[in-house]
């Protein structure tokens, strides 16, 4: 949802260049489609740049190439071993002890014959094109908000006291 944040800024403020919307923008008094035109234009950079952070390229790839998302799990469970995970490569649900390096200590022994342990993923084991997943989705959080405050910006310089107009569909 946070990836539509600056295509409704753009409707609101700036230029809807959507067919249905073409006739009211066409409609508007000069002035504010001129006003409206100057917001767009001094937008674009901020918006092109939200566009490209990693998460809308992978959002992007995901739905119009390869249908899942480039995110892998790296979970090391409770022996040690780490299971890599992805979209389309699932992760055992559960684990035990490898009998095969055990020797004959019967402690070990009689550990091994536990029923199997959950492989229990931490929100930390996640990650994106080798990044981690939820630093991405904070930084691309934060680029919204600034995206936001910019265009608070944009828009009292180019609309200020002026009214908008709501469209009519």
């Amino acid at each position: 949802m946070v990836r539509s944040i600056p295509e409704i800024i753009q409707c609101c403020f700036g230029e809807d260049r959507s067919p249905p919307m073409k006739s009211w923008f066409d409609g508007l008094l000069a002035a504010e489609r001129a006003r409206r035109k100057a917001f767009s234009s001094q937008f674009r950079a901020d918006r092109v740049a939200f566009s490209r952070h990693p998460l809308s390229t992978a959002r992007n790839i995901s739905l119009h190439r390869i249908g899942y998302p480039s995110v892998e799990v790296a979970i090391t469970g409770r022996f040690g071993v780490v299971h890599i995970g992805s979209p389309v490569k699932s992760v055992p649900i559960a684990e035990s002890r490898n009998l095969g390096d055990l020797g004959n200590d019967p402690a070990l022994l009689l550990a091994a014959t536990q029923p199997a342990l959950p492989v229990q993923p931490m929100w930390s084991d996640f990650a994106i094109d080798g990044r981690p997943l939820f630093a991405e989705c904070r930084a691309y959080l934060a680029l919204a908000q600034e995206l936001v405050a910019q265009a608070r910006a944009i828009s009292q310089r180019v609309h200020g006291t002026s009214n908008l107009t709501t469209p009519s569909q």
